[in-house]
């Protein structure tokens, strides 16, 4: 098999003791109480769907709003501002 970016990350992260290996997503631990807690809260406040590709409709109307008194001119949430997930995407 040929190496993948993955696979020669999480080998590096095996070798050094206290690197933690994020690239998949799939930690070897607990998470925190307060993140548990925290996420528990956002679920019973209905949190609970993907929200649209282009990112949660909240966050792009804030920068929007943000971007739009940077740039001189009104920039449209949903339509210019897109909000990825990570370097990959």
């Amino acid at each position: 098999d040929k190496p993948t970016v993955w696979s020669e990350f999480g080998a590096l992260a095996a070798e050094n003791p206290g690197a933690v290996n994020l690239g998949q997503g799939f930690p070897d631990w607990s998470p925190p109480d307060f993140v548990v807690a925290e996420a528990h809260a956002a679920l019973e406040q209905g949190f609970h769907q993907y929200t649209r590709p282009a990112g949660h409709p909240s966050l792009a109307s804030v920068l929007a709003s943000r971007y739009s008194r940077h740039l001189g001119r009104e920039v449209d949430a949903m339509t210019e501002v897109a909000i990825t997930v990570g370097a990959s995407q």
